[in-house]
């Protein structure tokens, strides 16, 4: 609640994170799920031109397993992280790509 607050004073609005990425949940092989500790992540269907992900790196076919200390597991993780992500701040996004774990650093703008 002080966070909304805090950015209702500053900003007049609430800002909301913005990735421009499409995904859907998806289970994720036996050795990334040992490794990582969790059964599902958000495999990336759709990049925005010019988003934020798109800035960044993250491609189609990447699994979105972490942003910053988070897990993610479903939608609401990511939207819920999103909420909270700090605007115009580079934020570690934990990928796989081609079977491997990978960390690229994403801008996360705000959603208009």
């Amino acid at each position: 609640v002080q966070r909304v607050v805090t950015t209702l004073q500053e900003h007049g609005r609430v800002r909301r994170g913005y990735l421009g990425v499409s995904t859907q949940v998806v289970r994720l092989q036996e050795d990334m799920r040992e490794e990582l500790g969790q059964r599902t992540g958000l495999l990336i269907i759709a990049v925005e031109p010019d988003s934020p992900a798109a800035e960044a790196g993250l491609k189609i076919g990447d699994t979105i397993v972490k942003m910053d200390t988070t897990v993610i597991r479903r939608h609401e993780d990511l939207m819920a992280k999103l909420l909270q992500a700090n605007l115009d701040e580079k934020t570690p996004v934990t990928i796989i790509r081609g079977g491997e774990v990978q960390t690229l650093n994403v801008k996360v703008g705000e959603r208009s």
